[in-house]
């Protein structure tokens, strides 16, 4: 593996695509965040992180409308969740993206 301060491209020349590969992916493992046991995020700041259980308030159409912008925020959202994910929905002005009978 690489020293931090022995980064120099010809180093980096002199490996090997498996090592370069696995270079990479021991960083970035490093490198990824891991949020507290319990943690208040807002969708934004959870994007990048995962967790066990994740849960979505307030799902309105405020929060998440119909439009590509909001679709997204939500797949955001619920792709956090590792193992159990609860969204809440309110019976008033829920967003269009569920139906709700």
């Amino acid at each position: 593996m690489l020293d931090s301060r022995d980064e120099s491209p010809t180093r980096f020349a002199q490996q090997s695509p498996s090592q370069g590969y696995a270079e990479i992916a021991m960083r970035r493992s490093v490198i990824r965040p891991k949020p507290l046991p319990k943690t208040l995020s807002t969708v934004h700041k959870s994007k990048g992180l995962e967790c066990s259980n994740t849960m979505i308030m307030h799902c309105d159409r405020a929060s998440f409308g119909n439009t590509i912008y909001g679709r997204c925020k939500f797949y955001v959202g619920i792709s956090r969740a590792k193992s159990s994910l609860v969204i809440v929905i309110p019976k008033a002005n829920p967003s269009l993206i569920f139906k709700i009978p």
